[in-house]
């Protein structure tokens, strides 16, 4: 069995954009990293600072273990092996969008005055907005393409099938 020149190609290109994606986070540390340790770092401590920074340190340090494994740096075949990183990709994505989501919320919050009615609004509408989500999660990860990796044998690289339409899921994030 040999694997298609499109399939190929299609790789190349996933590992590509990824790598621009990580050197661009990358990049963007750098950039600001005198900024963040005059405002961040010296501010006292918050739950609006714990939040920034698990989200910064978190994705920088998830984006590189998931960019070390899809880019074919390491080098395996293991079925088991490629679901338990499509496991860990999937739930490392949903919790760095949301720790991002929940920086949104608690600006708005500071902004529009740090009213109680306010908050309880902003609880509400996010807790309808993270069922329907986890909903959408559950429901993909219990189709059987989350289960299958093409071409594992011969790439070593995680290249699994995403379920019909779950782009629409990623772009409403």
């Amino acid at each position: 069995m040999s694997v298609p020149q499109s399939f190929l190609q299609d790789l190349w290109i996933r590992k590509s954009v990824g790598l621009a994606g990580f050197s661009c986070l990358v990049y963007d540390y750098i950039l600001i990293l005198d900024e963040e340790v005059k405002f961040i770092w010296k501010a006292p401590w918050s739950f609006t600072k714990v939040i920034f920074l698990v989200n910064r340190y978190g994705n920088l340090l998830g984006q590189g273990f998931i960019q070390v494994v899809e880019t074919g740096w390491v080098v395996h075949d293991s079925q088991d092996l490629c679901q338990r990183f499509n496991l860990f990709a999937s739930i490392f994505m949903i919790l760095s969008a949301e720790s991002i989501h929940i920086l949104v919320l608690l600006r708005a919050w500071a902004i529009w005055g740090c009213e109680r009615r306010v908050a309880t609004v902003l609880i509400g509408v996010y807790s309808v907005y993270l069922f329907l989500m986890l909903i959408m999660v559950a429901l993909g990860m219990n189709s059987q393409s989350f289960h299958e990796f093409q071409y594992l044998d011969l790439i070593g690289v995680c290249v699994g099938v995403i379920p019909r339409m779950w782009f629409l899921f990623w772009a409403s994030l």
